[in-house]
């Protein structure tokens, strides 16, 4: 879906250059029809140079000046060095992500036990819920690019210096608690932010491309980040982990530093508009400029991004449509595959298998989206993944055989990897690009903060109805998020093009 298709532009014209299409104004053009974003075309304030060049030659009769040529055909995502840089330091920034979770859950474990391990990781995770939003707001404001070198940087600086503590004065449950606390703020800051970023780094129709190449950084982190924190915990405790990761944290946000993110231009109005907002340029009608009151600004700035998602034509039913559709996967893969190797007797290897194959399928849909760069009908297509998936799931307890189960649990990966990447490229290719930090901080609460309320139900469900019913249960959440997908003509007929 183009940013042209999605703005419903007037008053102007579009055309083709090598790096996306830009919208020129008429000569007639009124100065009301202007919005900030729209003097930068996806290319940069070069494109949108050439563009408005072009306007200005056909208004007057004169030919174009020299240097206004269109740009070349930009590199594809996986051949550009900007681009690999940005997924080098994405990938970094997980492998982190995985080593501070395994050191910190095991250190709290050998501390206190089981239950405040559950404890310390639970209050970890409580910060990314509860100020992720916050995070949207801040990487609007500050620019994405910005925002994520920063929290990235505070991020690298917490594990150096509680690292350090911890090696010259031991490690305590009370430590653990205020890394969790620093760390957790951190990231709610840095996930929406670092979300944000792919739209500024490639054409609209490079972004499925894109989010498959990340969708490769992170199965890789996967792989990588747990033996590395292993490691590093055999070796040394703690405080080498931690220091390890300080390195990790510091060579991603190298590599960010040298990233070039570019302005973009998004749809100048929503396709539906939002409703008017009382907060203009961060004040209240009425009150006078520079007081020192800024939260209601902020609070403002979070409503106004909410009702963008809500109003908007294709981000409100498409955002619904993910939410409950993860909703009914997460918690079925993340507690319920255990439950079924115990129920079965497979045992941990068998667990393992199954953990292989959904891995198995999420890589191979990254790769292929990464090469194809595009699917035909996308709205259609994630409906359709959406569904398949749905029957995979309802299948799995019904299977008696391991190798079966694998299969199955591969055709999940492969679906939801379809899906988590098109979903991303939709709602990036949508959203105006003032409120993508966000739109991506609510697709984060949905994905991360939401399925993990779900975890207590499922081992209810599991002890009263076992494991069978779990499954059943998920797989009917998936369903009833197709049926709001396919409800949608907008997310029905969602292109990118």
């Amino acid at each position: 879906m183009s940013t042209a298709a999605l703005g419903g532009r007037t008053g102007g014209t579009e055309e083709e250059t090598g790096r996306g299409r830009l919208w020129a104004p008429s000569p007639r053009t009124s100065a009301e029809d202007w919005a900030p974003g729209d003097a930068l075309a996806p290319g940069g304030t070069l494109a949108a140079g050439e563009a408005l060049a072009t306007a200005g030659a056909a208004a007057t009769g004169r030919e174009p000046a020299r240097g206004t040529e269109s740009a070349p055909a930009p590199l594809p995502p996986h051949r550009d060095p900007n681009v690999l840089r940005w997924i080098t330091a994405y990938t970094c920034a997980h492998i982190g992500d995985h080593v501070y979770f395994l050191a910190l859950s095991w250190s709290a474990l050998q501390l206190a036990g089981a239950s405040a391990a559950g404890s310390v990781t639970a209050l970890a995770a409580a910060p990314r819920l509860l100020l992720m939003l916050c995070g949207g707001v801040v990487a609007d404001r500050f620019g994405p690019h910005r925002v994520a070198v920063w929290t990235d940087s505070a991020r690298a600086l917490v594990m150096v210096l509680v690292g350090a503590f911890a090696a010259l004065a031991g490690e305590s449950l009370a430590l653990l608690v205020a890394v969790a606390l620093a760390f957790g703020v951190a990231d709610a800051l840095f996930l929406p932010a670092v979300g944000a970023m792919p739209a500024r780094l490639v054409d609209p129709e490079q972004l499925t491309r894109l989010q498959g190449l990340r969708g490769l950084g992170h199965r890789f982190s996967g792989i990588c980040g747990p033996p590395a924190g292993g490691v590093a915990l055999a070796a040394g405790g703690l405080p080498a982990a931690f220091l390890l990761n300080g390195l990790v944290f510091a060579l991603s946000v190298a590599l960010l530093l040298e990233v070039r993110a570019r302005p973009v231009c998004g749809p100048r109005r929503p396709a539906t508009r939002p409703a008017p907002s009382p907060v203009r340029d961060g004040r209240r009608p009425g009150r006078p400029p520079g007081g020192p009151r800024r939260l209601p600004a902020a609070l403002g700035e979070l409503a106004d991004g909410l009702r963008h998602v809500r109003a908007h034509r294709l981000l409100g039913p498409l955002m619904l449509f993910g939410v409950v559709s993860e909703l009914g996967f997460a918690g079925v893969f993340t507690a319920g595959l255990s439950i079924l190797t115990d129920t079965r007797g497979w045992g941990p290897a068998g667990l393992g298998w199954l953990g292989a194959g959904f891995g198995a399928g999420a890589t191979a849909s990254a790769l292929l989206l990464t090469f194809l760069g595009r699917l035909p009908r996308m709205g259609m297509a994630l409906l359709a993944c959406t569904g398949t998936a749905a029957v995979a799931v309802a299948a799995l307890p019904l299977v008696p055989r391991l190798a079966a189960a694998v299969a199955l649990t591969g055709l999940v990966g492969l679906a939801l990897g379809v899906l988590g990447i098109g979903f991303a490229a939709l709602l990036q290719a949508a959203s105006e690009p003032r409120y993508l930090g966000r739109v991506m901080a609510v697709a984060s609460i949905g994905n991360m903060g939401l399925p993990p309320l779900l975890y207590p139900l499922i081992g209810i469900g599991a002890d009263r109805y076992g494991a069978a019913a779990v499954f059943l249960g998920g797989a009917g959440i998936v369903v009833i998020g197709t049926l709001i997908g396919l409800a949608s003509r907008s997310v029905r007929t969602a292109e990118l093009e």
